[in-house]
């Protein structure tokens, strides 16, 4: 065993707290909050749109005289009628929602071999793009169903009509 005779140390049981610092007071300024531009007035533009819109024309009546192929249809020269936001309202067959632009693109050139006028469409972003396949935009719904009728049988397709947003 090992003695030791040296003199105990005191460890001393008193803290010393410095004073506290003098600070200097000031006063937080809240921030401004950021400012919107502010929306447009869409009543006011509903009002102005009849103005500073093109009137529709009135369809061109055909002859009875005129030759026509059988798989050739008439077109009408209108205008389509704006919503609300100032888009034109179309009616469009839409033929399928494809993930593989390849299919897409092979629906849309059967689509066009029967005589249709087809459209591919891109949606969506990074990662997530689809592509939709529709045929002839239509002002009116009733013509589109139509249409809808005359593809699917033609196609072989279930399409269906819907809004279309060029």
């Amino acid at each position: 065993m090992i003695f030791d005779t040296s003199a105990v140390r005191e460890i001393s049981q008193r803290s010393e707290i410095p004073p506290a610092p003098e600070l200097e007071r000031f006063d937080i300024v809240e921030p401004e909050r950021p400012r919107r531009e502010p929306t447009p007035q869409y009543d006011e533009l509903r009002r102005a749109l009849p103005e500073t819109a093109p009137k529709p024309a009135e369809p061109e009546q055909p002859s009875p005289e005129a030759e026509r192929r059988p798989d050739e249809r008439p077109v009408a020269e209108t205008v389509a009628r704006p919503d609300e936001q100032g888009l034109p309202v179309l009616w469009a067959v839409q033929l399928g929602v494809f993930s593989v632009i390849e299919n897409a693109q092979e629906l849309k050139k059967r689509a066009e071999n029967a005589g249709y006028h087809a459209i591919l469409q891109t949606v969506g972003g990074r990662g997530s793009k689809q592509y939709r396949v529709y045929v002839e935009p239509k002002l009116e719904r009733g013509s589109a169903d139509a249409l809808r009728r005359e593809v699917n049988a033609k196609l072989g397709v279930e399409g269906f009509v819907t809004r279309y947003y060029p």
